[in-house]
């Protein structure tokens, strides 16, 4: 894959703790969304989009590792290194870690899940 995805079609704000995508890069196990470049279609809170990918699994929003988009459909992105050019990633999981707070953590749940233009599934919490 060239990038992965979440997309969200709710009325509530999306919340999104952390993304780790684990890849094989010259025969090692990697979590290859570090090296990528996140972007979303909304940003809310000062929860910028390149918290999905800088490593911080703190499910708190005090922690300052939640992304936090405005109310309705959106979209968070991260393109992972050199995809302009055509580069493919053999990707063999996606984890991905939600915001815990009381207030927040069913935000997620619907959310659709995309490696490349392949759905990989849809968040039930």
């Amino acid at each position: 894959a060239d990038g992965i995805n979440a997309e969200y079609g709710s009325s509530e704000d999306m919340m999104l703790l952390a993304v780790f995508l684990v890849g094989i890069v010259s025969g090692d196990y990697v979590n290859i969304a570090l090296e990528g470049k996140a972007g979303a279609s909304s940003v809310a809170h000062g929860g910028i989009a390149s918290r999905v990918n800088d490593d911080n699994t703190n499910g708190l929003w005090s922690g300052k590792s939640c992304y936090h988009s405005q109310s309705g459909s959106s979209k968070i992105m991260i393109d992972l290194p050199n995809w302009e050019h055509g580069a493919l990633y053999p990707i063999s999981t996606i984890n991905v870690y939600n915001r815990m707070d009381a207030c927040c953590e069913a935000r997620i749940n619907n959310a659709k899940v995309w490696a490349g233009d392949t759905m990989c599934g849809e968040i039930q919490y």
